[in-house]
């Protein structure tokens, strides 16, 4: 039996030694990445002369927790930065982390107008709920099994007819271009422009399948790059001019997450189909892109003076000091735990599954069926801020929220289990088939998903989600491959070898 001897000059022993130090280095990063947070917090908490009541310290625990468990996520292949449960963990401590985190130390700041002491000292509910949300993600993500469930689902073809990947992906784009101009034309093009940030979603109430126009120029836009890319030509520029004006365009209306999600789509696409993505490079861009999200969030507040008057905003008006409103958005899942737990069951009772069944009645537009049930994000804006769901505004609610209104604690922990497990069967069965281009476009495809993951409801899950965004890509996939496709089953889950490209 042949065995692998070291290089020249080393011996086994050395090599040995230096396994072993490299173990007891990452177990103590490990370590260090659950300590410091928390000696941070509880440093923090100190110095502001807080009471350490159990609820803040389970928030101290479930902060080091988080940390902890990040740390580990990320050294599990720490060069495939763009892996879904990286990136999704990411992001969910974005929504239900670093706001009581940053409040903490820096409690001067009033993040997002909704987080409060009362908040983060008294309401052990809402803290249970994060931290049980946290547990469930995590378990799921890492069950063993997820490896099997990803072998039994079916390939798909691993290559593509290129000429037919931009055809459709034009074709796609130029559907989602004709919806949505028709709305801003129902709209009136001068009014539309000059409207304010809530006006805008105001105006296009009763309108909603022609605003997901938006959804399919995505969809188009990730299909256009997935077709025209490769390890020789990782930036094509027909896709990344289209991102461009796309970006442009969607920011001068005040959008913002839609250009986040599809950028996290194009990187998922760049880094596992046309060469990885540098953790220095991505830390840079990374810190760029968060500064222009704070100033065009600001910036919106001035859109119905036009794009002068939003200019403008960030040329005499923005400061520094705004920058804390970076969390602002990731506020939003925190206060929406907070609400529902002083509602429910005090003033409330559980709905025990209610809201995840009138989710199918949504499907039926409210010109057909004008009494149809609310969103639970168009009921929290009713309950919370009633004179803001009257001028066409809300509130971004959560799924960890809305597991609690069905189900209590229950509800949060098998809620988001079942994110997690879903996230795990995704990660795996990319793995298992790493060099195929339908593959790696659905992967980009559930990435631009993550963000409706943290701070949706189950009704932007079926419709926006499922129905708008992964069936289309899935349609494509599946017409793309329609001379390819593998239904063998001895074939299934077996990775794939590096496919022969097509030229044209």
């Amino acid at each position: 039996m042949s065995t692998i001897q070291p290089r020249s000059g080393h011996s086994a022993a050395g090599y040995d030694l230096l396994a072993m130090k490299k173990r007891q280095s990452s177990r103590n990063l490990v370590v260090m990445s659950w300590t410091l947070p928390l000696l941070i917090f509880v440093i923090a908490t100190f110095l502001r002369e807080a009471t350490f009541s159990p609820a803040l310290i389970l928030l101290g625990l479930t902060i080091a927790a988080y940390f902890g468990l990040l740390f580990s996520t990320l050294s599990d292949q720490p060069e495939e930065i763009f892996e879904l449960d990286k990136v999704f963990l990411v992001i969910f401590g974005y929504y239900t982390v670093l706001p009581f985190a940053a409040y903490t130390i820096h409690p001067e700041i009033s993040i997002g107008a909704v987080m409060s002491l009362d908040m983060i000292e008294y309401n052990l509910p809402a803290l249970v709920c994060i931290a049980l949300a946290l547990a469930g993600i995590i378990i799921g993500m890492r069950l063993p099994f997820g490896r099997k469930v990803a072998d039994r689902i079916p390939s798909f073809a691993p290559i593509w007819n290129r000429n037919e990947g931009v055809q459709l992906s034009v074709m796609i784009i130029c559907f989602g271009l004709a919806l949505y101009l028709y709305l801003i034309y129902e709209i009136g093009v001068e009014v539309y422009l000059n409207a304010s940030y809530v006006e805008t979603y105001q105006l296009a109430i009763g309108k909603g399948y022609l605003g997901i126009g938006v959804v399919f120029i995505q969809i188009g836009i990730l299909l256009l790059y997935t077709a025209l890319t490769d390890e020789e030509n990782p930036y094509p520029w027909l896709p990344l001019l289209a991102m461009v004006l796309f970006t442009a365009t969607t920011f001068r209306l005040g959008r913002r997450s839609i250009v986040l999600e599809t950028v996290l789509g194009l990187l998922a696409i760049k880094h596992f189909h046309a060469g990885r993505i540098r953790r220095g490079w991505m830390l840079v861009v990374t810190f760029l892109f968060m500064v222009g999200m704070v100033v065009i969030g600001q910036a919106r507040s001035s859109m119905n003076q036009g794009l002068t008057g939003m200019v403008e905003y960030i040329q005499y008006d923005f400061s520094t000091d705004d920058l804390w409103n970076f969390f602002n958005e990731g506020a939003a899942v925190p206060f929406s735990v907070d609400e529902v737990t002083k509602m429910i069951p005090q003033h409330m009772s559980y709905q025990w599954g209610k809201t995840y069944i009138q989710t199918f009645e949504m499907l039926v537009p409210r010109a057909i069926y004008p009494d149809r049930p609310l969103s639970q994000s168009e009921w929290f804006a009713q309950e919370v801020a009633p004179d803001v769901a009257a001028q066409g505004g809300g509130f971004s609610f959560s799924h960890i929220a809305e597991g609690y209104v069905n189900f209590g604690y229950i509800g949060v922990f098998m809620v988001c289990f079942g994110i997690g497990f879903f996230i795990n069967c995704m990660v795996q069965y990319r793995r298992l088939h790493p060099r195929s281009k339908s593959v790696v476009f659905l992967y980009g495809i559930v990435s631009t998903s993550l963000i409706a993951m943290n701070r949706g409801d189950s009704a932007m899950v079926l419709k926006t989600l499922m129905l708008c965004t992964w069936l289309p890509a899935l349609l494509a996939v599946l017409w793309l491959g329609r001379n390819e496709f593998r239904s063998n089953r001895a074939l299934i889950g077996r990775p794939q070898q590096d496919p022969v490209r097509h030229s044209g």
